[in-house]
């Protein structure tokens, strides 16, 4: 049996052709760098080379009918001409060492390679993964999705199960894996035939590196010991107040690519920084979509738009709350860290940076590897434990091991520090579930503040226009021109978000621990009076023991659970505005415009109906008496109301018009003008803690209807003539929203 052995497509290289042999692997148990494992072997090779064929030894060369040698290649095909990411194995008597990938093959010599071969995460690195939004997908699928079937693994139960959170950006698979290791504190380690395993780390049963495995030599360093770390916990959400973005204007240039869903298409591929929702395309389709990116179908010209996910952040600190920033560890960019992991993730950075010291020694390596739990004497003999952090491991009759252990406590957190919520909405005695840990988080959230008042609907007068021509006979017309729609009235202002307090308590007695819980009641909303605009109440406090939401900041996005997927304690939404009333359009030869219709919390009124110049009352009076002459008298229907949130606005009618003449006058007034509607104030939020809506508007007040009077006459003074407008009523705005109880959240 050969002491050492590469295989490479079918080759099997022996001792006598591997001049040297590295493998370096790293623990991935932080999450600043994914480091990936890489091995180099030099290897001779000549099965390119041309030799001399032989029938009994290499001393009898055969010769053919010419006398001339008879030659060979023993492989039409050279080392060189490799195949990217195709296995190498190492193994060392029989027993498999390590399994990789190749990534070159450079030649050093006539018959002399230098393989160059990374592990499986060495492959995904040039890679894309297009990411996504992620709230309770286990952390296995989330795996398969970013290793893209790359190369083969296997995952441990316990990890395999673990909730994932979140969001993963358009970045190569190897950063996107980084920030899931890091989020869960899972591991990469080697299976029995070479493949990739993740895990939890293991430290209940440490390997022990024996005196005798420890060469002479090695050292002992002490690096920077940093007090605190600093994690920052990441939250996306809808919100009510979500920003609209064009993410595409102009040409949508098409390709034949492969979408991120593994479709052959026609198309261009669009990429978004920022996770958006709610897409929509002018100008072509969306063939496929995702919260990173957009397949568009070809396009000259087109308009993408989106709204913004709403991103909150939040700094938890573990260790020393006064430490300098030079003795502070920070991390800041992984998506994947949120308000049920950020604890464990603080927790596992700070066992780890805090560490004592680094020990660097030469070991004869019998299988330990990176992430490993270790006890053994450092080149001191001062017994030591820690964790295996790297290795460059040698190929020699005894394989050996460069190692570096870091000393002192090993981080051993993973998965999320809360699994489970208990939404709390009425005040009371809490009992701490059973189910919980050592500790809880709670969160604190007020009773949302009330929106202000609506405003009332608008009211447009007409205009009148008189015309006079002749000397002896007069000729007069009056005309009143009933006014175009009338505004409804717009919506007041939404309630701010709830002040909410976040607060950890450990060294709970789960199923034993009661909390004194009062929530806070939702702020009323703002009255409305006479138009004007009076702001709403703030909400309650919400309290639990000495804790209390009071002087806590307002939040402007509120408060996003990831287990339940709720959004609480955010401000208000809209009110609705008035629908303007209806009326004369001027510009379009006298056409009605009808009053508009209101759609809003799943209701539609409709404006009121409008009859306009289709009905009219007259009244004329011929020549009596040969001095006041001819009168006529015409009056014209009115035009509907505007409706308002709760109610339809009033139909326009002849009803009010008058049309009269008599022996010395004429007077018109056209029909009464639909009523704007009076609006209802919206609902209570159905989520707690949220504002309250701002107040609806009220409807805009219906045009009354024309009127128009004639006369002829050739005395004095002149006959009466009046065309005059009739009665138009707005509707009034209603008072703000109520703003929702407040809540209280308790992660176990």
């Amino acid at each position: 049996m050969a002491l050492n052995e590469i295989g490479y497509d079918g080759k099997v290289y022996a001792d006598g052709d591997i001049a040297s042999a590295t493998g370096y692997r790293k623990s991935t148990i932080v999450g600043d760098e994914l480091v990936y494992d890489t091995f180099e072997a030099e290897v001779w090779d000549y099965a390119y080379a041309l030799l001399m064929l032989a029938d009994s030894g290499p001393s009898f060369a055969m010769m053919n009918a010419d006398g001339r040698f008879m030659i060979s290649r023993l492989s039409s095909k050279p080392v060189d001409s490799f195949t990217y990411g195709a296995p190498v194995t190492w193994t060392h008597r029989g027993k498999l060492m390590l399994r990789q990938y190749l990534e070159s093959v450079k030649r050093t010599g006539k018959y002399k390679y230098l393989l160059s071969c990374v592990s499986g995460i060495g492959l995904i690195a040039k890679s894309r993964h297009y990411g996504g939004l992620y709230e309770n997908v286990p952390f296995s699928t989330v795996l398969a999705d970013i290793i893209g079937g790359v190369f083969p693994y296997t995952v441990d139960t316990a990890v395999a199960s673990i909730n994932v959170y979140g969001w993963l950006p358009v970045d190569n698979r190897r950063n996107n894996l980084r920030k899931l290791l890091t989020a869960s504190g899972a591991v990469v380690r080697t299976n029995a035939d070479g493949s990739v395993r993740f895990a939890a780390p293991d430290t209940t049963s440490p390997t022990e590196i024996r005196d005798k495995d420890i060469f002479i030599g090695g050292s002992v360093d002490t690096p920077t010991r940093y007090q605190a770390v600093k994690i920052t916990e990441h939250a996306y959400a809808k919100t009510p107040n979500d920003i609209l973005t064009t993410l595409l204007e102009g040409e949508a240039t098409g390709d034949t690519i492969i979408t991120p869903k593994g479709v052959s298409v026609t198309g261009a591929l669009i990429t978004f920084d920022n996770p958006m929702h709610d897409l929509e395309i002018t100008g072509t389709t969306i063939l496929e979509s995702g919260v990173n990116y957009a397949v568009l179908a070809p396009s000259m010209a087109c308009t993408l738009t989106g709204y913004k996910y709403s991103h909150t952040t939040r700094v938890v600190t573990a260790g020393s709350l006064t430490a300098s920033e030079q003795a502070t560890k920070r991390l800041d960019d992984c998506t994947l860290v949120n308000a049920l992991n950020a604890e464990s993730v603080a927790q596992r950075w700070l066992e780890f940076y805090s560490s004592q010291k680094t020990v660097d020694m030469a070991t004869v390596w019998r299988g330990e590897q990176p992430a490993d739990a270790a006890i053994f004497s450092d080149p001191y003999d001062a017994p030591a434990a820690g964790m295996i952090e790297s290795q460059d491991v040698r190929l020699s009759a005894k394989v050996v091991a460069d190692t570096t252990v870091q000393v002192g406590k090993i981080p051993s957190i993973s998965g999320n520090t809360y699994d489970h919520v208990l939404v709390v909405t009425q005040s009371g005695s809490i009992t701490i579930p059973a189910e919980a840990k050592d500790k809880v988080q709670l969160v604190l959230i007020s009773g949302g503040p009330g929106g202000s008042s609506g405003y009332a609907g608008e009211v447009k007068s007409g205009t009148t226009e008189s015309t006079q021509r002749g000397t002896s006979i007069v000729y007069r017309t009056k005309y009143y021109y009933p006014p175009g729609p009338a505004a409804g009235g717009k919506a007041g202002d939404p309630g701010a978000g709830a002040r909410i307090l976040r607060v950890t308590l450990e060294d709970i007695v789960a199923g034993q621990t009661a909390l004194n819980v009062s929530i806070g009641e939702g702020g009323k909303g703002g009255l409305f009076a006479d138009g004007e605009n009076a702001p709403g109440q703030s909400g309650g406090d919400t309290t639990v023991g000495s804790y209390t939401t009071e002087g806590a900041p307002v939040t402007s996005t509120g408060y996003y659970d990831p287990i339940n997927g709720k959004l609480y304690g955010a401000p208000g939404g809209a009110g609705i505005p008035g629908g303007a009333g209806g009326g004369f359009d001027e510009n379009a030869d006298g056409q009605t415009v009808e009053a508009e219709s209101v759609t809003g919390f799943g209701q539609t009124f409709a404006g009121g109906t409008s009859v306009g110049a289709s009905e009219s009352k007259e009244s004329s009076t011929g020549n009596i008496d040969g001095t006041y002459g001819y009168k006529g008298a015409t009056a014209f229907g009115a035009y509907g109301g505007g409706a308002a949130y709760g109610a339809p606005g009033g139909n326009g009618t002849l009803d009010g018009a008058s049309a009269s003449t008599w022996s010395s006058g004429a007077r018109a007034t056209g029909g009464t003008g639909g009523i704007g509607a009076t609006a209802l104030p919206p609902p209570v939020p159905s989520n707690p803690g949220t504002g309250g809506y701002g107040g609806n508007g009220g409807g805009g007040a219906g045009a009354c209807g024309g009127a128009y009077v004639e006369n002829n006459y050739s005395t004095s003074p002149a006959p009466t003539f009046e065309a005059s407008e009739n009665t138009m009523t707005a509707g009034n705005g209603s008072d703000g929203g109520d703003g929702a109880p407040g809540v209280l959240l308790i992660y176990y």
